[in-house]
């Protein structure tokens, strides 16, 4: 037997890892990526004795496939958490730096005390917009069926300020430009399963276990960064053959079997596909043999970004840098929306008397002219006065999933067509989550479905 794995990323990477483990007989697998390395959108690399990461730099610790997998993979010894002392993210208010309150998006895994301490006291939010988010409790649920966005699921339970002030800048630093249209089944699942399950957020948080303990980050971390990961996935295939600088440009149907074509001669028969590329690129290769599948999988739209990363001496930033980083809300008027002190955020990463610094726009930036208004505003920003020693720029164009209202009766519609096509799977951040470990949870479920078909 013979699969086919399209992409070699996180989630061909682990396709590949998965189909290998879960065979009773070796496959014959075929991982073909159209880059010249493995791995995706997460990439380290060095710059003397610096560390960075070009995309993603954290697995979140409460999604468990991406540390399973490390653990798997022999690297537990490798897996550290982030750094405790500073284990706070700062708001952009007015052009100066405010402390954001804990657990906004996962009230219900934090301390009820604090949380609520941390909101009442918070100089983020009008006294208004407290009172408003305390009458939460007497919010009725959601009395009529359907998906809602995000601004409209957070302002009806919360206020619209909550809203404007804290969560639209928070999730403008993950998804890009108006996160208030994503969907909230998709992006906001534990709230809106406490609303329907506890009548309410502040219901669901009084019936929560989350009574006492120190807070802990969220955030893990590899010791080599997280192309530690992507290096031993594919160092550990040992029946897989690996196809680089390889792009896949037709996929045909052959009998019970399929038949791919791509660059640099590619020509083979196959008993299985994985799709595991951005779902624009699968839409593009089934167009051909089913338009209503590809429309649909064409249909899920990809936001572009761009991480700059910058290095400086210690001394001239005067800043204290005694946090995770900050977020940018949109009144700022500011093209970056986020920003990481990374070497405060890991140890590790930066040698003595170095930091690193990592701004996130959530737009393609290639002009000079608005690079250099980026790097000016972080120089105000944080009393920087010389430098950067080292400026990196990393356009990552439609790397973003974007799950609209809707996302989830588009992915019923998906596997009701996917359906007629056996031997053919999807997996990806474009259908059932956008972070590493979600990336893993879908690879792991096609291999299986793969298995089942084969076997």
């Amino acid at each position: 037997m013979t699969v086919a794995v399209v992409g070699a990323g996180i989630t061909g990477l682990s396709a590949a890892y998965f189909l290998e483990r879960l065979s009773p007989t070796p496959e014959r697998i075929l991982l073909i990526e159209k880059a010249k390395t493995v791995g995706g959108l997460i990439e380290t690399f060095r710059w003397e004795n610096f560390l960075l990461e070009k995309g993603p730099e954290a697995l979140i610790s409460y999604k468990k496939s991406g540390i399973q997998l490390c653990k798997d993979l022999g690297l537990e010894p490798s897996l550290f958490e982030s750094n405790p002392e500073n284990n706070r993210t700062f708001m952009v208010k007015n052009g100066k730096l405010f402390p954001l309150p804990y657990g906004i998006l996962s009230p219900l895994r934090q301390p009820k005390l604090r949380l609520a301490a941390t909101f009442a006291f918070t100089p983020l939010l009008s006294l208004k917009a407290k009172i408003r988010m305390a009458l939460e409790l007497l919010v009725p649920p959601k009395d009529t069926p359907g998906d809602e966005s995000i601004r409209h699921f957070v302002s009806r339970r919360m206020g619209k300020d909550f809203f404007e002030t804290l969560v639209e800048p928070l999730l403008s630093g993950v998804y890009g430009k108006n996160p208030g249209d994503l969907s909230a089944g998709m992006v906001l699942k534990e709230l809106v399963s406490a609303e329907e399950r506890y009548g309410g957020i502040t219901k669901a948080l009084l019936h929560s276990k989350a009574l006492t303990g120190p807070r802990k980050s969220i955030f893990v971390s590899l010791k080599e960064g997280l192309g530690q990961l992507t290096r031993r996935l594919a160092e550990s295939l040992t029946s897989t053959k690996i196809f680089l600088n390889c792009e896949v440009t037709a996929i045909q149907k052959n009998g019970q079997g399929w038949h791919l074509m791509g660059s640099d001669g590619l020509n083979e028969n196959v008993d299985a596909i994985v799709m595991a590329c951005p779902a624009f690129a699968a839409s593009r290769l089934i167009q051909p043999f089913d338009e209503v599948l590809a429309g649909h999988l064409g249909g899920i739209e990809y936001s572009s970004a761009t991480i700059f990363t910058y290095a400086f001496n210690r001394e001239d930033v005067g800043h204290a840098l005694n946090g995770y980083g900050f977020l940018i809300p949109p009144e700022e008027n500011i093209p970056i929306h986020a920003c990481t002190w990374t070497s405060s955020k890991w140890d590790h990463r930066a040698p003595p008397g170095k930091v690193i610094i990592r701004a996130y726009a959530p737009m393609l930036v290639t002009d000079e002219a608005t690079q250099q208004i980026i790097l000016n505003y972080l120089r105000s920003l944080l009393s920087i006065k010389n430098g950067p020693l080292f400026e990196e720029v990393y356009p990552l164009p439609y790397s973003m999933p974007f799950y609209r209202v809707g996302h989830s009766e588009r992915l019923l519609k998906i596997k009701k067509n996917l359906s007629n096509h056996p031997g053919l799977f999807l997996a990806g951040a474009a259908y059932e989550g956008v972070g590493i470990s979600d990336c893993i949870d879908s690879a792991r479920r096609a291999s299986e479905e793969t298995q089942k078909y084969l076997h």
